[in-house]
């Protein structure tokens, strides 16, 4: 850090020596370092506070889709075992309409995928 130069002594025009001028700056650049300081570590606390805040923010949203994605999971393989129930029942009940179903459903899908 620069040093301020020495003043001469004597007084500066309003009744002050000069070394009581002098004392005084320096007082007050010691107070605005001190304040610096406090603002700095202020800022810092906020930032860390703030970032420890939204990691658990991100935590607590990662663990409800996570839990989201569960259930919803869980009403899907429901939704399927009732699609296959429903499709073993109709099988069951009216087995030359699936057979006809099934052999349109091969015929089309052929033609889909057929080379031309």
């Amino acid at each position: 850090m620069a040093r301020l130069p020495e003043l001469p002594s004597g007084n500066n025009g309003n009744g002050m020596p000069v070394d009581a001028d002098y004392a005084a700056l320096s007082n007050q650049i010691a107070a605005l370092k001190a304040d610096l300081a406090n603002i700095t570590s202020t800022i810092g606390d906020m930032g860390r506070q703030q970032g420890a805040s939204a990691v658990e923010a991100a935590r607590l949203r990662a663990e409800q889709l996570k839990d989201m994605s569960a259930e919803q999971i869980e009403a899907l393989r429901l939704r399927a075992n009732d699609a296959a129930a429903q499709a073993d029942a109709f099988v069951k009940e009216r087995p030359a309409v699936a057979v006809g179903v099934a052999a349109a459903l091969g015929f089309v899908l052929g033609l889909l995928t057929a080379r031309r």
